[in-house]
């Protein structure tokens, strides 16, 4: 049996046992009217009897009935109320095992136990809903900016990269409060169970029990869940950054090769006068070759990039490999014109220098 505030549910096990209810009275019709009403309240419990302590009544038996309507289907609400003179009497007529400690008897049950238990189970599942609605706002946090990273160009890239790693503290600092809070409420449930007394475990607190380790689990699953997602944005977001920052030296070497390279090989075309105008174009040649050789150490760099990013698996690896692979062709073409320049400045220079000779 179950004794306590039919108004306030307690565990499923409890709630399917038949109800007897011990109050005080101030008068009989408004006892008998409370238990309905709590009765109407609770309309899944079944009530056998209503003890009502009052000094003034002793030993007097009534039954009660009242319709009860419940779905639009009439009940019969039936009870017996004995009015009983101290609380000791209550000991006649219930078993010692079913009444509480402070009526006498010895079920481990304590109401204001019920209560704290109650606020301190009803504070954590708030932690635990605020913990998930914190959690979804960051998941957006990782879709959004894994997006903006996506694009853009190298300090995008870095930025996002940089909001990302910090957004990391935010996930392992946010589930603490609740994880320590739901561990404490354990152990303390727990520690009565092993002391026994009036802390003893109760369906409810068995109940409660079952309930924090559902929670608990819920929030290391999700918190396993969004490290995986965490890591895998963060993978995606250095890859990008890697993308950026090869599309970036790519194309300086692109650039050079199409506007200073190219142009200016096709706009040189003076093999000299004499041997002193002669040498003087050999001069400059020789350093726009130092020039070309620096953007093709450039280039070679930039090919043992793509080959790198194509043995991890990088996202745009066929891509980049295209790209270097295009322009090493553009490349090489520029170097056969430019060493037919320089044969050219070359046999310019000897003829120069054997006619002053």
């Amino acid at each position: 049996m179950y004794q306590g505030n039919l108004a306030n549910r307690a565990s499923n096990s409890a709630c399917r046992l038949a109800i007897i209810h011990v109050c005080g009275c101030v008068d009989m019709r408004s006892t008998v009217a409370d238990v309905y009403k709590r009765a109407d309240v609770c309309h899944h419990l079944q009530v056998h009897v209503a003890y009502i302590i009052q000094s003034s009544h002793f030993w007097q038996k009534q039954a009660t009935t009242r319709g009860h309507n419940k779905e639009k289907k009439k009940n019969r609400l039936e009870f017996s109320t004995i009015m009983l003179s101290e609380v000791d009497k209550l000991k006649r007529h219930i078993d010692p095992s079913q009444v509480t400690f402070d009526l006498g008897g010895y079920l481990p049950y304590s109401h204001d136990d019920w209560i704290k238990l109650r606020y301190d189970l009803e504070r954590f599942i708030a932690s635990f809903n605020a913990l998930m609605e914190h959690t979804s706002h960051v998941e957006q946090q990782l879709h959004m900016q894994g997006a903006e990273g996506e694009g853009g160009d190298v300090e995008t890239a870095e930025d996002a990269l940089t909001r990302h790693i910090q957004i990391h503290d935010q996930l392992r600092k946010a589930p603490q409060s609740t994880i320590r809070e739901g561990n404490e409420l354990l152990r303390r449930l727990e520690q009565g169970r092993d002391e026994g007394g009036t802390s003893a475990m109760t369906p409810d607190k068995i109940n409660a029990v079952t309930v924090i380790r559902r929670l608990l689990e819920s929030v290391n699953r999700r918190q396993t869940q969004m490290d995986d997602m965490w890591r895998e944005r963060r993978a995606v977001l250095e890859q990008t950054l890697e993308l950026r920052v090869f599309e970036k030296a790519l194309q300086k070497v692109r650039g050079w090769l199409k506007a200073r390279g190219e142009e200016t090989l096709s706009s040189r075309n003076d093999i000299g006068e004499d041997l002193d105008s002669t040498q003087l174009i050999q001069e400059q040649h020789n350093k726009f070759e130092a020039k070309a050789k620096s953007m093709y150490n450039n280039l070679t760099q930039l090919r043992r990039m793509a080959d790198r990013f194509a043995g991890k698996s990088h996202f745009a690896a066929d891509t980049l490999q295209r790209q270097v692979a295009k322009l090493s062709t553009k490349f090489s073409r520029f170097e056969n014109h430019l060493g037919e320049r320089r044969r050219i400045v070359v046999g310019s220079l000897r003829f120069h220098t054997s006619y002053k000779e």
